[in-house]
């Protein structure tokens, strides 16, 4: 047993060079794939491929590349940290009421994740409620415009958002007044979650203002019993009785 032991101690460096050539090994054909990929981009960027390319051109990208890779990392590092900051303050800015600040904010980060849906339904909800403080009718549409482009856009990255879309619906309808267009956002609504108790009553008030009084009506008794909560059931209720009598 002595001797064996021995033997295995000395063998570990062994091992651990191996493995750390092995890693290091590895570290370099990443960095190549990735120096390789970068130089295809900028060649397609300069109207070439990387066949048609000249060895001088390829020299001197390659060259460009290991000059600029570690200020490119750093801007774009800079960038999403200030991103995360503007998050934060958008926030706090939405935390304290002041929703306009918060709407640029948001428009800001979103401008440098221009991916992230969240954000732009975020700045859908800043720009609502900024319309709501604005005296000035052309200024109050031009928001209100605003949200629902940005509640378009953040639906266009996640289809299946309901929050997005519910947004999107009570903007077009309650705001906007554009009961067709909130009808139909409502039933996309509706495809993903079907029992959206909230986007129910925002249909019924559609189908009211496209004077779809009997199918308003439907809308209503079925959040009547569907209803989680008694006080939705209790409006639904009401609603639903104040359109049968209008209607006879």
């Amino acid at each position: 047993m002595r001797g064996t032991v021995p033997r295995q101690i000395s063998s570990l460096p062994t091992l651990f060079m191996v493995v750390g050539l092995a890693f290091l090994v590895l570290g370099l054909s990443s960095c190549a794939r990735g120096d390789r990929e970068m130089l295809e981009n900028l060649l397609e960027l300069e109207g070439q491929s990387y066949d048609e390319a000249s060895r001088e051109r390829i020299r001197e990208l390659r060259s460009d590349i290991r000059r600029y890779q570690s200020r490119v990392n750093d801007a774009v590092s800079g960038l999403a940290n200030e991103s995360t900051a503007r998050r934060m303050l958008a926030i706090e800015y939405m935390n304290n009421g002041m929703f306009a600040l918060a709407m640029e904010e948001f428009e800001r980060a979103a401008a440098v994740q221009t991916q992230n849906p969240a954000l732009f339904y975020y700045a859908g909800v800043a720009a609502g409620h900024a319309a709501k403080a604005v005296f000035d009718q052309d200024e109050r549409l031009e928001l209100l415009e605003r949200a629902e482009w940005m509640y378009k856009r953040a639906v266009e990255l996640r289809p299946n958002y309901p929050d997005a879309w519910y947004g999107l619906a009570v903007v077009q309808v309650f705001e906007l007044e554009n009961a067709e267009a909130g009808l139909e956002t409502v039933r996309q609504l509706r495809a993903i979650e079907p029992r959206h108790i909230e986007g129910r009553f925002v249909e019924a008030r559609a189908l009211v203002m496209l004077d779809r009084v009997q199918e308003a009506v439907e809308v209503y008794e079925f959040i009547a019993r569907e209803a989680p909560r008694p006080e939705q059931r209790d409006a639904a209720r009401r609603n639903a009785s104040v359109l049968l009598q209008g209607a006879r």
